[in-house]
């Protein structure tokens, strides 16, 4: 642990801590309790400090709940943004530095020429990024959590103060606990009356009962350093692979931090792990002979006409979606009856032991001629399910019945 940095910004976080949550008038802590300055000032040792540095986030952390955090980003954290304006990885603040040092002017690719044949000016390449809900492992929504990203001076010595509190930096706040504090606000709120107006002190501090912070930052720049807290555990890492799966998310994952598709299935881990829900360590989750990205043809998510890839017979039918052994389906002719006679169970029909049976038979994603509808349960629309037709099949002594 660094103790120079956590001494250089000791007087800023007290200044945030007080002056962001309005610590002394209002405030409350993550419990939803009362919270004033002279319980901060006089008990410090009831939240510890820690202070995690770039190796470790590049391990993976846990980060215990209601304690005071330091971190310090390695530049590493995340893959360099795309050249441009665009990408689902560009901040706004990137945006606007962009738009600011560049106004008027279009930008683009290496290359890339204007209508008069001129080369566009290319922007200043960027550095290695994360996105918020990356760095703490998409928990947004079930962990209440907020932090402040300490400023960084500029190549002229000056500090922004970009806070609606005055102060240099930025905060960020997770999804719950924005939720948190709007449902704060609303109750804190008086019913007034027509007959009891509010009073000029109460429409000045209205909806102040959580201080003056507000959400800011969504994406964080490698070598920056940052503070949060959090009411319950957080699971943190560095996304050096670009795949949306954090370090430590990866080691539970088990799969591959230098790899953005570790099973080379065609789908990134972590849109396996949190979109798809299937195994990104398995380049066939559900085992039925389709790779994943063929089942969902390469989106992430299931979309019309494409199979699910955590279920072997999507529609249902009793033949798998791509191709199976149908020994390990543990059906036989027996279970259906002669087409013929139906009422009268027979086993004539004399399936083999190691039958491989399936609707997309050749394993491409499509349904080609020859090939029933993984989508449907009955492909021709006889009435009768696929894999009946099957058996209807074998029992005929036809050929080729698969």
């Amino acid at each position: 642990m660094d103790i120079n940095l956590r001494i250089r910004h000791l007087p800023l976080l007290l200044l945030v801590l007080a002056g962001a949550l309005g610590i002394g008038v209002w405030g409350y802590d993550l419990r939803g309790e009362a919270l004033n300055g002279r319980m901060l000032l006089s008990k410090p040792k009831q939240i510890e400090w820690l202070i995690i540095d770039a190796d470790a986030l590049h391990e993976g952390v846990t980060l215990p709940a209601r304690t005071y955090v330091i971190i310090r980003l390695p530049y590493d954290i995340g893959p360099v943004p795309e050249q441009g304006l665009g990408g689902a990885s560009s901040s706004s603040d990137a945006i606007a530095s962009l738009e600011t040092n560049m106004e008027g002017v279009e930008t683009g690719t290496p290359g890339q020429l204007t209508p008069d044949g001129n080369p566009l000016p290319v922007p200043p390449p960027r550095d290695p990024e994360i996105v918020r809900e990356v760095l703490f492992g998409r928990q947004g929504y079930n962990v209440r959590y907020w932090g402040y990203v300490f400023p960084q001076r500029r190549e002229d010595g000056s500090i922004e103060k970009s806070t609606e509190a005055g102060l240099p930096g930025k905060m960020f706040l997770s999804e719950a606990e924005r939720s948190y504090r709007r449902k704060k606000q609303q109750e804190s709120r008086s019913p007034y009356t027509p007959d009891d107006p509010p009073t000029q002190f109460q429409l000045e501090n209205e909806g102040r009962a959580l201080g003056r912070i507000r959400h800011q930052v969504e994406v964080f720049r490698g070598a920056t350093e940052i503070f949060v807290i959090a009411n319950r555990e957080l699971l943190i890492g560095s996304d050096r692979d670009g795949d949306r799966l954090n370090s430590t998310l990866e080691q539970k994952e088990g799969t591959d931090p230098q790899n953005p598709d570790t099973d080379d299935d065609g789908i990134m881990d972590g849109a396996e792990v949190f979109d798809l829900k299937t195994n990104p360590t398995m380049r066939d989750t559900d085992r039925d002979g389709l790779i994943d990205s063929i089942e969902v043809h390469g989106h992430n998510h299931i979309g019309p006409g494409d199979t699910d890839p955590n279920k072997k017979d999507s529609d249902g039918d009793g033949k798998c979606d791509g191709l199976c052994d149908e020994a390990n389906f543990k059906r036989s002719c027996a279970d259906f009856p002669h087409p013929d006679n139906p009422t009268d169970p027979t086993d004539d029909c004399k399936a083999p032991k190691s039958q491989w049976v399936g609707e997309d038979k050749n394993l491409n994603g499509q349904v080609d001629a020859g090939e029933t509808d993984p989508t449907k349960r009955d492909s021709d629309g006889d009435g009768i399910f696929d894999m009946q037709e099957y058996y209807d099949c074998l029992l005929q002594g036809k050929g080729d019945c698969s």
